[in-house]
């Protein structure tokens, strides 16, 4: 039989032509798929900057009203006890009897102790310790070691291995949390059944606060130690974070953050 070897390149011609035919519609498909998807992202990213951009001018504005309420408590509070005790010095210097002076003596006593109790009383829940350096089950430690002391509560911790390093910035946020989440279980719930549970899924650091009382919030707490419930939200969504809160079955409540840790994040 004599082979046409003409053929030859015309069929490896034709068969290129057939798998080009089938190839190139499914890398279209593959590539329309991945544009979708990358634009979903995209939305989605999008959506996260706004929050975090809409609840970081929120934190600005709230973070301002505090600021004001703690001027006017001092203004209010030590500031005049100081004016009374600067007027009873005086009184000191022109008392013309011992007994005089004494009462005045001890008049400015009581005043200045006032006045005193009143700037620490203050000064308490606005001050963070040290925690830049500290991991976070130490944070957590920390934060339940000082609510228990403080309430004679019992606080139950179960935390995952969160050993990824944190910014400074979510740190503060943890603290607080937890700080006003305990807070309010303790004021809205008697401490019963506090619960404090963490772990990190994938770059998602979770963190819940719950209680097991039956009074619930009904509304956003003033908390003595920051700004309560509203605060809450918008450290964590300030973050680009989500907070939760949701009444339990039992009559209970609790408070969530989640909030992503990046990769190779440091402590700074």
């Amino acid at each position: 039989m004599k082979i046409d070897n003409r053929a030859a390149p015309r069929l490896v011609a034709r068969h290129y032509t057939a798998k080009v035919n089938a190839t190139v519609p499914l890398q279209h498909r593959q590539l329309h798929e991945r544009l979708v998807e990358i634009e979903e992202t995209s939305r989605h990213n999008q959506i996260l900057k706004e929050r975090a951009e809409r609840a970081s001018g929120r934190v600005a504005e709230l973070t301002e009203n505090h600021l004001r309420r703690i001027g006017a408590d001092l203004h209010d509070g030590p500031a005049q006890l100081m004016g009374l005790a600067a007027l009873t010095v005086e009184h000191v210097r022109r008392a013309q009897t011992p007994a005089k002076r004494e009462e005045e003596l001890q008049l400015l006593n009581s005043v200045l102790s006032e006045a005193l109790h009143d700037i620490r009383s203050m000064s308490k829940g606005l001050m963070l310790p040290e925690i830049e350096g500290l991991p976070l089950p130490e944070i957590i430690q920390r934060v339940v070691s000082n609510h228990e002391r403080r309430t004679g509560t019992t606080v139950a911790v179960h935390c995952g291995d969160v050993s990824h390093p944190l910014t400074h910035a979510i740190k503060i946020c943890t603290y607080r949390f937890l700080q006003e989440g305990l807070n309010n279980a303790f004021r809205h719930a008697g401490g019963n059944g506090q619960l404090v549970t963490c772990g990190l899924d994938d770059s998602v650091l979770n963190l819940v606060v719950q209680d097991d009382g039956r009074m619930g919030i009904e509304g956003p707490a003033a908390l003595d130690s920051g700004l309560g419930l509203v605060g809450m939200r918008e450290r964590v969504e300030s973050l680009g974070g989500i907070f939760r809160l949701s009444h339990l079955t039992s009559g209970g409540t609790r408070v969530e953050m989640s909030v992503v840790v990046a990769e190779g994040s440091q402590d700074v």
